[in-house]
């Protein structure tokens, strides 16, 4: 009897309120898929940023019968070669200008960015390559050894954005995190972009596939792409809206 008595009692006392988190809420959900809707290009394909990488020319040598016509071909793809050489330094080169916040280690990509094309002696800016999340929500660090992208950016109150990577998988992006880099390579590997501690070595990823915020190497410093969220709503940015 003192049981149900008991029983009794703790039903009557005050109920709890159920707690749903707003993203988890159907008002939500419809605000999430709003701005994927009205914010994203789903009819063209999004190039992928990568890396620089010297070009290489293969070059045909037909079979030539007399020595003559042989040394003009030669002096002909030689000239073709300086072209060619010429032209890789002018095709859109891609200029991240990128602000360091005052005592801050994070790198926020400025409104203010351009992106510089220099043609034939011209220099022309545009607009910064479009991106969602918009880029002014992006916010670069260098996570510590052994530390993986997830936790870098949750340790500065920030989220992984893995589809900022291809903007801070470049070379400007170790120096501007004062990452002094002794030597560059470029390869496909889950961790890149990454500075070893060990031989400071910084490597870029050629592979955007293998992109990922959860992997860590004691010795490894990954680049890694945070931006921020807004309240309720992590799958959103401040500026999504």
């Amino acid at each position: 009897m003192r049981t149900l008595i008991m029983v009794l009692w703790c039903l009557s006392l005050p109920q709890v309120e159920p707690f749903l988190p707003f993203e988890f809420s159907c008002e939500g959900m419809l605000e999430r898929l709003h701005a994927y809707i009205h914010n994203q290009d789903f009819c063209s394909a999004e190039q992928p940023h990568q890396p620089h990488q010297p070009h290489q020319q293969q070059v045909e040598v037909g079979e030539v019968e007399e020595v003559e016509e042989e040394v003009v071909e030669v002096e002909e793809m030689e000239e073709l070669k300086v072209e060619e050489e010429v032209e890789l330094v002018e095709v859109e080169k891609e200029v991240e200008e990128e602000v360091v916040e005052e005592n801050s280690s994070l790198l926020a990509w400025s409104p203010a960015a351009t992106v510089t094309t220099v043609t034939n002696s011209t220099t022309s800016t545009s607009a910064p390559p479009r991106s969602w999340p918009p880029l002014s929500a992006l916010r670069a660090l260098a996570s510590r050894g052994g530390e993986s992208c997830v936790d870098a950016c949750r340790g500065a109150g920030l989220v992984c954005e893995p589809a900022f990577y291809r903007f801070v998988n470049t070379q400007d992006a170790f120096s501007k995190l004062d990452l002094v880099c002794e030597a560059m390579e470029v390869e496909r590997n889950h961790l890149f972009p990454a500075f070893s501690s060990e031989s400071h070595e910084c490597s870029l990823q050629t592979e955007p596939l293998l992109y990922s915020c959860s992997g860590a190497a004691a010795q490894y410093r990954r680049l890694c792409p945070c931006r921020d969220f807004r309240p309720g709503q992590v799958a959103l940015c401040r500026d999504c809206l």
